[in-house]
C-alpha cells in the first residue's frame, strides 16, 4: 500500500515534465488553483492534481457556452474563419500581382530601348574612327558598347515601379 501511495507524489519538475509545461508554470498554478494538491517541500498529489489539471487546463477548451452551441458548431466556426483567413490571403496575394500582359510590355520597351541604343553606335562612333588603327577601332567600339549596357542598365525613367 505504501508504495502505490508513493508513486501517487510527484515533485514540481515530474508534473511539469508529464504535462509538458516549466517547473515555473507549475509554481504560478499552484498559486492559482493547484494548491489543493500540494503536499509539502514542492510535492504534489497526483490523483488530486491531475483532476485539477483537467478541470482547469483540459475542460475548459471543449466547454461549450451558449452563444457558441456545440463542439461541431465551434468547428464549423473555425473551419469558416480559417477558409475566411485563407480568401484574404489569397486576396492580397492578388493584389500584389501584375497582369501576364505587363511584363510583355515592359521587356518590349526595353527591348526597343536596346536596339536604339546600339543601333545608334556606329553614327556615334564613326567621325571618330576614320583614319584610326584597328586596336584603337575596337577600344572605342568596345567603350562606346560598355557605355550603352550601362545606358539600358540603369533607364532614366521607370514606369514600371
Amino acid at each position: 500500500m505504501a508504495r502505490k501511495k508513493k508513486a501517487q507524489i510527484k515533485t514540481t519538475s515530474q508534473i511539469a515534465q508529464i504535462w509538458g509545461v516549466s517547473s515555473k508554470t507549475i509554481i504560478d498554478w499552484r498559486k492559482k488553483w493547484l494548491a489543493p494538491a500540494y503536499l509539502k517541500y514542492g510535492s504534489f498529489d497526483m490523483v488530486v492534481a491531475h483532476r485539477l489539471y483537467i478541470e482547469n487546463i483540459i475542460a475548459p477548451q471543449f466547454e461549450c457556452n451558449e452563444e457558441s452551441g456545440s463542439i461541431t458548431e465551434s468547428k464549423r466556426k473555425k473551419e469558416k474563419a480559417l477558409a475566411e483567413k485563407a480568401q484574404l490571403q489569397v486576396k492580397g496575394l492578388r493584389e500584389s500581382l501584375v497582369h501576364r500582359s505587363q511584363p510583355l510590355e515592359w521587356i518590349g520597351e526595353l527591348v526597343a530601348e536596346a536596339k536604339k541604343v546600339f543601333r545608334g553606335i556606329p553614327r556615334k562612333i564613326a567621325p571618330g574612327i576614320y583614319g584610326k588603327e584597328i586596336r584603337e577601332i575596337e577600344g572605342i567600339i568596345e567603350d562606346e558598347i560598355k557605355a550603352a549596357l550601362r545606358k539600358l542598365a540603369r533607364p532614366e525613367s521607370s514606369n514600371h515601379a
